[in-house]
């Protein structure tokens, strides 16, 4: 439905929901969407997608950090919104709620709509909080009857995205309401209190960057309303993280690139660092910003992890006689080498290590790699450290995720947007990634109708930016990554032959992490990495025989909570997760033969089997696979646990 026939049609069905206040721009684009693109019809009842508890731990798992830091932020948030009747969540960015604070007096129905693991896209659910938000990257309200589906017209919703340190984007906070007043203004305050902690959020994302040396923020000071810049840098002074004000002040800046990440941030800003390097006192700083690089006055505060350090480019500034030697640029890390390097990596796995020098040399040479691998496996890492190990490591590292964003986002995203020359027009990644490596992160994940393009323009080896009055050579390395089977997808025609061929010049395969034969050495390392302080015989022999299915990432995430619930001590079983005391608990009693006395019940190990068992129906066979078990030992464990077995089954 386009052209004047179409507004008129979609104007009608939009006076015929009675709109209380007339919708704005973003919700007539979502409804636009709706109707032209995703062929929605808003009169029909919808099922609300429902992940199982897998899959939603699977999801949470990606998140890792992120979800810990946002469940404090809907912490606070529930002990202020709870009380007028909002529900607070967070959800990825695929539109999945991974964390929710329901008030207990919301109805059954709405409870389970708004609960952990529903997925509120947009092509899949219309015009609501959550997908909206997240197609539009902009925060937004979606009140009652603004909802596509009628079904959800009873719904106030107010949303705002989060961006990593690295601009990518990486879900919302939603405060949702049953009912509530018509007007939108009237949700004006909680779409404040939604937005703030969004902004805390990231803020607390650039501040957890582990390679970061110092962090500076840029707060203005004629501008009192804009929420403060904050930014990371490592120990040449470049920019490795941002939170969202800084990047919008970076486009700002007359004269700047645009970008941050991977520039010098005094050269950025035009001003000398080193001043602010030795106190912790606020100075004032004038940025010229806009095309006509008006002044404005920031206030600006440096900060790094004790004690203080100087920037290893800069040598200006030198201990005076009879200080201590200058500290390491970066946080030290016991027991080993930063993660980005390829031999942290590679740790003793026989055939990542043979392979490490050969994918330096094909990356030098400007042969495309191609890494293949579960999810977890590392591949995002391996990336980074390829390029940190190349010929081009003083270049820029330009991710893009070609899974995270929007697809009508991503030729935008790649190649820039189309606007005219000399605008301000934020380059796309292909640009940014000149001199350096750009990083295809689940390249598997890019639709059909875009693998052309970026084809023709791999071929070409340039790229015409829009608004430029001649093509650019492109100069770059090119990885890319997938955990999915490309060679069938070619088969079946979901992927491009040719384009396969172009960024396959070398191909990585990434063991998973049961697969691995160094399992012990890169348990020890990723303890070391962590700060924990080792742990029982009991506890490695229970994470050197676990299976992993999250892989490294899994292992790390584990390694990392079970060190802070051992509180600077060894770590214990009692410091693991319930289903791996559980595998544990299993182990004893197999090992002290079927007679033994039952164990205690623990109530985390009696509901994890609960919750197997449901989730499979009581289907032994497929429960004992899911927890890793024999048969006989699920039946047992029923026993000893004293499950009640559901009638039909006896």
């Amino acid at each position: 439905m386009s052209g004047p026939d179409g507004d008129a049609e979609l104007s009608a069905l939009i006076r015929s929901r009675s709109f209380a206040d007339a919708p704005d721009r973003l919700i007539r684009a979502s409804w636009h969407r709706c109707l032209e693109d995703f062929q929605l019809d808003p009169g029909r009842k919808l099922a609300i997608a429902q992940l199982t508890p897998a899959e939603t731990a699977v999801e949470s798992e990606r998140c890792g950090l992120a979800l810990h830091l946002a469940e404090i932020h809907l912490n606070r948030l529930q002990g202020i919104m709870q009380p007028a009747g909002y529900a607070v969540s967070f959800a990825n960015r695929d539109a999945v709620t991974l964390a929710a604070r329901i008030p207990h007096e919301f109805d059954v129905e709405i409870g389970r709509a708004l609960a952990q693991g529903t997925r509120w896209r947009e092509a899949e659910m219309g015009t609501n909080g959550i997908g909206s938000c997240l197609q539009l990257r902009e925060s937004l309200i979606v009140n009652r009857d603004e909802h596509f589906h009628t079904c959800h017209e009873m719904m106030s919703c107010c949303v705002a995205p989060v961006f990593d340190p690295f601009g990518a984007l990486l879900g919302c906070i939603n405060a949702s309401m049953v009912g509530g007043s018509l007007r939108r203004i009237d949700h004006r305050l909680a779409m404040q209190l939604v937005n703030r902690h969004a902004l805390l959020l990231e803020d607390d994302l650039v501040g957890s960057l582990e390679n970061a040396c110092a962090w500076l923020s840029l707060r203005p000071l004629d501008r009192t309303w804009d929420w403060p810049a904050l930014v990371a840098v490592d120990d040449a002074g470049r920019v490795i993280g941002a939170n969202s004000a800084a990047r919008r002040l970076g486009a700002e800046i007359a004269d700047a690139r645009g970008e941050l990440l991977g520039f010098p941030l005094d050269e950025v800003l035009g001003c000398d660092l080193e001043r602010f390097i030795r106190t912790s006192e606020e100075a004032a700083i004038e940025l010229q910003l806009g095309r006509q690089g008006v002044p404005h006055l920031y206030a600006c505060r440096v900060t790094w992890p004790p004690p203080p350090f100087a920037f290893r480019r800069h040598t200006a500034v030198s201990p005076s006689p009879g200080a201590p030697a200058p500290v390491p640029a970066t946080r030290a890390r016991p027991g080993g080498p930063r993660p980005l390097d390829l031999a942290y990596l590679c740790a003793g796995e026989t055939r990542l290590a043979l392979e490490r020098p050969r994918v330096v040399r094909v990356a030098d040479a400007g042969v495309p790699v191609l890494l293949c691998g579960e999810t977890g496996t590392g591949k995002d890492a391996f990336a980074r450290a390829i390029h940190e190990a190349s010929a081009r490591q003083g270049g820029p590292f330009v991710t893009f995720d070609c899974a995270a964003v929007p697809e009508a986002l991503i030729e935008r995203e790649l190649y820039g947007d189309d606007v005219p020359h000399g605008a301000g027009r934020p380059a796309g990644k292909l640009q940014l990634a000149s001199g350096g490596t750009l990083f295809l992160n689940e390249i598997g994940d890019m639709p059909l109708a875009l693998q052309t393009r970026l084809l023709r323009v791999l071929s070409d080896g340039e790229i015409h930016p829009p608004g430029a009055p001649a093509p650019m050579l492109l100069d770059l390395q090119l990885i890319a990554a997938t955990h999915r089977d490309l060679p069938a997808m070619v088969e079946e025609g979901s992927f491009r032959r040719d384009l396969y061929h172009r960024v396959c010049g070398y191909a990585l395969s990434l063991p998973a992490l049961r697969e691995r034969s160094d399992r012990q050495v890169l348990l020890r390392a990723i303890m070391a990495e962590v700060g924990a302080n080792g742990c029982s015989s009991t506890v490695e022999t229970i994470l050197l025989g676990y299976d992993w299915p999250g892989n490294i990432r899994e292992l790390l995430q584990t390694v990392r909570m079970a060190a802070g619930l051992a509180g600077g001590g060894r770590i214990e079983v009692e410091c693991l997760p319930a289903h791996l005391r559980l595998k544990a608990a299993t182990t004893a009693e197999a090992g002290a033969g079927e007679c033994a006395a039952p164990l205690p019940v623990n109530c985390d190990e009696r509901q994890m089997l609960l919750e197997a068992l449901r989730a499979t129906r009581w289907n032994i066979t497929a429960t004992s696979q899911r927890l890793g078990l024999s048969r006989s030992t699920v039946y047992r464990r029923i026993r000893n646990f004293d499950l009640p077995v559901p009638s039909q089954l006896i």
